[in-house]
């Protein structure tokens, strides 16, 4: 087990930027990092 965390982006269909997040997962193994990103 270790720290995680969770980050990713939302594009239009032109690739602008449109809204981006990230998030601290606190401790949890590697699937379940996974899942959250």
């Amino acid at each position: 087990m270790g720290v995680a965390g969770c980050a990713g982006l939302f594009q239009d269909s032109n690739g602008r930027w449109l809204k981006g997040y990230a998030q601290k997962i606190g401790a949890c193994d590697a699937l379940h990092a996974e899942m959250w990103g």
